[in-house]
């Protein structure tokens, strides 16, 4: 259940983490030549054409690179958060998201502490991220232990809703008037 939980989590995330962050193709200038015009529009620019134009050959890690620090810009609010209001049951899950993504955003130093660079191509590196990732997912993982509790009091709060639901305990919050 805590896998499952973690992946929504995450692919949630993720996909509002793209949608905010999509910028619309900016438009050629136009240049009074119609024909140029729309050949322009047309036809996107290549890095030949416009060199100013980026191409971004590895999406995937620039993608990482960017979710990871938009999670831990929100981890880190949501710890401060539960630590201002001494929520006992999420502070164990979010002290653990904090250590894990802060460990993750910091440049990785080598044993004489030189800054070291991702190389490329770099599959090996990247099989070992995930490596991590799965790691975090395994039952004895310090993200899994820290979020058990506030993970128990989610499925305890949604059982709870559902057998009121059932029961028929909350259904006056579903009653729609009858007109006679």
């Amino acid at each position: 259940m805590t896998r499952t939980l973690l992946a929504v989590a995450l692919v949630l995330f993720a996909s509002s983490a793209l949608a905010q962050n999509r910028a619309p193709t900016p438009r050629p200038p136009l240049t009074g030549d119609p024909i140029r015009d729309i050949k322009s529009a047309i036809q996107p620019d290549t890095p030949a054409q416009n060199p100013q134009t980026v191409v971004n050959k590895d999406l995937l890690d620039n993608l990482t690179d960017k979710l990871l620090t938009d999670l831990l810009a929100d981890v880190t609010y949501a710890d401060a958060r539960a630590h201002a209001v001494g929520n006992t049951v999420t502070i164990p899950c979010w002290d653990a998201w904090l250590a894990l993504l802060t460990l993750q955003t910091l440049p990785l130093k080598d044993a004489a502490g030189n800054v070291l660079t991702k190389p490329d191509p770099h599959a090996i590196t990247s099989a070992e991220f995930a490596s991590e990732i799965l790691r975090q997912l395994q039952p004895d993982s310090s993200l899994s232990l820290g979020c058990a509790p506030m993970l128990q009091a989610i499925q305890k709060d949604i059982a709870t809703l559902v057998g009121s639901v059932l029961s028929g305990g909350a259904l006056g919050l579903f009653k729609l008037p009858v007109i006679p």
